[in-house]
């Protein structure tokens, strides 16, 4: 059998971790003077990495330099806090234990930074992916396609073998992007009309479901 290879989204996808984004954003916003943003503005702010979520997260015409200051005070949290309220979504590590033993190869491409989403990953669900890789130097945010292509190169996959499953805006553009077919989780952060109204590709509503999708 030739090699399959599933690629999924980190926050929102296989772990619900936007309680602890919200508490990092909210310890910088009130850090420097701004209002707290609720977990559901958290939810729809994340997407194109965690630089574009402070910036959604703060008003209008804020400097660079405030940002940058939030967004360093946002790091120093979160890197002590990641694990205080994210958990699995029910079901995900049977599923992915399941499609190890189908012989899939298994990755994760987020736009989380890469030593948090690491470490994140690999407390969850330690030795079930062959690759995750998070946002860093090397590569330009989702839904550029670089980290996704680094991911299937690196693990020697031809691309009609390749899977992405996501929970967002980003994650339909990032499949396009990288021309590879694409699984919509519907328990994710992400629940705009526009989101649902997508029927062009398969949506689940949990992660059990990936196993009528994948053969």
């Amino acid at each position: 059998m030739s090699k399959k290879l599933v690629i999924f989204d980190l926050d929102g996808t296989i772990i619900n971790t936007v309680k602890d984004l919200n508490a990092g954003i909210n310890y910088a916003l009130r850090k420097n003077g701004f209002e707290e943003k609720s977990v559901e503005h958290t939810a729809k702010a994340i997407g194109n990495g965690i630089a574009k979520t402070i910036w959604r997260s703060l008003p209008e015409g804020t400097s660079e330099e405030m940002h940058l200051k939030c967004f360093n005070d946002f790091r120093l949290y979160y890197k002590e806090h990641y694990l205080d309220y994210s958990i699995p979504y029910n079901g995900m590590l049977d599923t992915l234990v399941e499609l190890k033993k189908r012989g899939y190869f298994l990755a994760v491409a987020t736009n989380k930074l890469h030593e948090i989403a690491v470490n994140i990953v690999e407390h969850f669900f330690p030795n079930v992916f062959d690759l995750i890789q998070g946002e860093g130097k090397n590569f330009s945010p989702k839904p550029n396609p670089e980290m996704i292509n680094y991911v299937i190169n690196t693990l020697n996959i031809d691309k009609a073998k390749v899977t992405y499953v996501g929970d967002s805006e980003v994650d339909i553009l990032s499949a396009e992007t990288a021309h590879i077919p694409l699984i919509l989780v519907n328990y994710g952060f992400h629940r705009g009309e526009e989101f649902f109204q997508n029927k062009s590709v398969p949506h689940i509503d949990a992660p059990n479901e990936l196993l009528d999708l994948l053969f």
